[in-house]
C-alpha cells in the first residue's frame, strides 16, 4: 500500500469514525497526537509554528485552542509534495497531525477541537497493529519494520 492510499483511506476512514461517536475510548492511539480537519471558512489559512512555538491559523477561537492545549507540530496529513501531483478531494488540503503536550488527555483535547465551529472533525491519532507479516519476499531488509 502506497502512502498515498494508506493516507486517504485514513482520511476517509476518519469519516466513519465521526459517525461511531466517541467509541476511541476502547481503541489504542497516541498519546498526544490528533487528526484534525478544518472546515473551508478558514479560507487559505494555513497552521504555522508562532514565535512562541505555539500553532496559529490567525483564528482567535482556535489560536485560543492551540495554546490552551500546548499544540506544538502540525504537518499536513499527507505532505504537499504528494498532494501536488494528485487530483485529491479538496478536504485532503484542511487536514492535519496536530501534536500537543502529552499531559492533557487526548479525547478530551480532540473533544474540545471537534466542537469549534472550524473544525469538521478531529480523532485521537489511532494506532492499527499488523497481524501478520506481509507476502513481500524482501519484507526482513526492509529499513522501518514498527
Amino acid at each position: 500500500m502506497t502512502l498515498t492510499t494508506l493516507a486517504l483511506s485514513v482520511l476517509f476512514s476518519s469519516q466513519l469514525f465521526a459517525a461511531w461517536g466517541n467509541s476511541w475510548s476502547e481503541s489504542e492511539y497516541l498519546p498526544g497526537r490528533m487528526l484534525v480537519r478544518f472546515d473551508e471558512s478558514i479560507g487559505d489559512r494555513i497552521p504555522t509554528i508562532s514565535a512562541h512555538v505555539i500553532v496559529e491559523i490567525g483564528l482567535s477561537e482556535l489560536d485560543l485552542l492551540f495554546e490552551e492545549f500546548e499544540v506544538t507540530g502540525v504537518r499536513r496529513l499527507v505532505p504537499d509534495g504528494i498532494l501536488d501531483k494528485l487530483i485529491a478531494v479538496p478536504d485532503v488540503y484542511r487536514s492535519y497531525v496536530m501534536e500537543f503536550r502529552q499531559d492533557y488527555p487526548a479525547l478530551d483535547v480532540v473533544n474540545r477541537f471537534h466542537a469549534n465551529k472550524y473544525v469538521v472533525n478531529a480523532e485521537p491519532d489511532l494506532l492499527r497493529r499488523a497481524y501478520r507479516a506481509p507476502n513481500d519476499p524482501l519484507w526482513g531488509s526492509q529499513w522501518d519494520k514498527r
